[in-house]
């Protein structure tokens, strides 16, 4: 029986996150991972909050935090932790070499892979897109095989949402790869990354690229978490170069996970992969254990505290096998609905107001302890994370990873 100080269950941006910061606490910590949570989904932005109430903008990341109701996890945390945890991650980033910008002070502005402008605030620099306002000879990069990317629909939003007067040009890139079947931005982004595809994708941009432009691509400058693709096109084409979200597989959240994962290894954090946490073992409201299966055998991994970081819905960390009766499946925590089950969605699926059934979760105190239906504290020794927690629809508000980041950092700080 293997015993840690802090096990983190869930080996999605939270669950790396929260083990991350109880690392460099000095903690020993395990982390118990059942696949690569949502990073081949996630774009690698850290999206703060955008839009808090309405379809409107705030005016700044923080701004919108202070517009948000009491039980959103971001007041029941505070604004100074979210502080903390920002400069925290940006400490992590400048360490491991690929450092992200942003504050919480300015929104950043990103190209999507339909042509719109998105807000962000804390974004790594080949995605920075705030470019776009400033130049005015824009290339609009695509590839032949790349699936699901078109560069007339994002040059034909791009026009709307930019000034008038903006000069558009596109460009096909022909990579050298197996023909036969289509190509994913990861594909193409691990061509870039060799000598070969880069001198090849180099030449065919040159017959287009003016200096001075702005060339838009996918998300194909590299595999690693580094610059060195993104900085060496810059220089050149004598250009300013981003990439823009796109479809998953996506480069850029498989860079931040590779980050990541290379910070809890410098720090020794034992991480024991393919493992499925079935079960706990509680005594009077502490948990002492709890049961994971690998392959074909059951384990038992005992700590001090636990962290729960398992995804909510998407990740399996909360299940509705029959309508509207909603669990918690490791720990039997008491998940939170507010509402009749007649309301669990608004009638426009892209409505001006947030979705009932994305604010479902399990409500904490500002540690991070998950709540009984009472309000009282159900497990003295575990903390709930990310996408676990009730009181925000992160899609809506454009919060994801921001709240991943603040409550991952919040629990390991109190445990």
């Amino acid at each position: 029986m293997l015993k840690s100080d802090v096990i983190v269950i869930g080996g999605g941006f939270a669950g790396l996150m929260a083990a991350a910061v109880s690392a460099k606490r000095g903690k020993k910590v395990t982390l118990l991972t059942y696949g690569s949570g949502s990073f081949p989904l996630n774009s690698g932005l850290i999206d703060i909050m955008a839009k808090p109430v309405s379809g409107a903008i705030a005016a700044t990341p923080l701004q919108g935090i202070s517009e948000l109701t009491e039980k959103h996890p971001y007041q029941v945390i505070g604004a100074d932790v979210l502080k903390e945890a920002v400069a925290f991650f940006m400490g992590l980033c400048e360490e491991e070499n690929y450092p992200y910008q942003g504050s919480l002070d300015k929104h950043q502005w990103v190209v999507t892979a339909l042509g719109t402008m998105k807000p962000s605030c804390l974004v790594p620099k080949t995605m920075i897109g705030n470019y776009c306002f400033k130049q005015q000879d824009i290339v609009l990069v695509g590839f032949n095989g790349l699936k699901d990317h078109y560069s007339n629909v994002m040059e034909e939003n791009l026009k709307n949402v930019l000034e008038n007067g903006k000069n558009y040009e596109q460009v096909i890139i022909y990579p050298d790869i197996e023909e036969g079947r289509d190509l994913t931005a990861l594909d193409i982004a691990r061509w870039v990354s060799t000598t070969e595809g880069y001198a090849a994708c180099l030449q065919q941009l040159r017959t287009v690229v003016k200096p001075g432009s702005v060339v838009i691509l996918p998300q194909v400058l590299g595999v690693k978490p580094d610059y060195a693709v993104w900085e060496q096109l810059r220089k050149d084409l004598q250009c300013d170069v981003m990439e823009s979200t796109g479809l998953p597989p996506s480069a850029n959240g498989l860079r931040l996970r590779s980050l990541l994962l290379h910070y809890l290894k410098k720090h020794n954090v034992t991480i024991i992969e393919n493992c499925q946490v079935i079960g706990s073992h509680i005594q009077d409201k502490v948990c002492i254990s709890v049961k994971a299966k690998a392959v074909a055998r059951e384990r038992i991994y005992q700590a001090e505290q636990f962290i729960l970081a398992t995804g909510g819905f998407y990740g399996g960390g909360l299940r509705m096998d029959h309508f509207p009766e909603i669990k918690e499946p490791i720990f039997n925590i008491p998940v939170h609905f507010a509402g009749d089950p007649e309301d669990w969605a608004n009638e426009e699926l892209f409505s001006q107001q947030k979705q009932p059934f994305a604010l479902v979760g399990i409500n904490t105190d500002a540690q991070m302890h998950p709540l009984d239906g009472q309000g009282n504290c159900f497990l003295t020794n575990v903390h709930v994370v990310g996408r676990n927690l009730s009181g925000y629809d992160f899609c809506f508000e454009q919060s994801g990873n921001g709240v991943a980041l603040v409550s991952a950092y919040q629990a390991a700080m109190s445990v």
